[in-house]
């Protein structure tokens, strides 16, 4: 028992925010820690990418970003306005990191934006010593499923009826 104990007091203790690397410019975006000020936009993009539903609600990002920590969300901003956002969670058991949710706003889409999210989510895992990411995108999403190929990940397997509405997820995952 007394291993068990120090195992969750050490992880007690964890958090991610101290492994990011320094967040860089790139383009004229700039990259930041989401902050309890940024839930607003990071729900607007939601709704805004996907078509008026909200997978996440205030309180899903309260816990993340500010009591869980093992978890991070980086946000995009271009002239001070969020463009869009990436949630990462360590498994340390696993020895992943686990997307949690990505999104960029439609009128900023196609701008290398979520390539440089992503690249940010390499960036912490390789700070971690990480062997690989995952996440887990909708199954009928082919664009998203090509976006994240196109950044070197495949799918692993497919989830029936993983989502709230009945859909299939497809998982996929990258190796470091």
């Amino acid at each position: 028992m007394a291993i068990l104990s120090r195992i969750r007091t050490w992880f007690s203790k964890f958090d991610l925010r101290q492994f990011l690397p320094v967040l860089t410019s790139k383009d004229g975006i700039d990259f930041e820690m989401a902050e309890r000020s940024d839930i607003q936009d990071l729900l607007a993009i939601e709704r805004d990418v996907y078509a008026g539903t909200v997978p996440w609600t205030y309180t899903h990002f309260v816990r993340e970003i500010e009591n869980n920590p093992n978890a991070v969300f980086l946000v995009a901003k271009k002239s001070n306005h969020t463009v869009g956002f990436i949630g990462l969670r360590v498994m340390l058991y696993a020895k992943e990191l686990h997307v949690t949710n990505l999104a960029v706003k439609t009128s900023m889409q196609q701008q290398g934006i979520g390539d440089s999210l992503l690249q940010q989510a390499v960036r912490v895992a390789a700070n971690l010593n990480l062997g690989k990411i995952t996440l887990e995108t909708p199954r009928v999403t082919d664009g998203a499923q090509g976006f994240y190929r196109k950044e070197g990940f495949e799918s692993t397997q497919i989830l029936a009826s993983y989502y709230d509405d009945g859909r299939d997820a497809v998982t996929m995952e990258k190796k470091l």
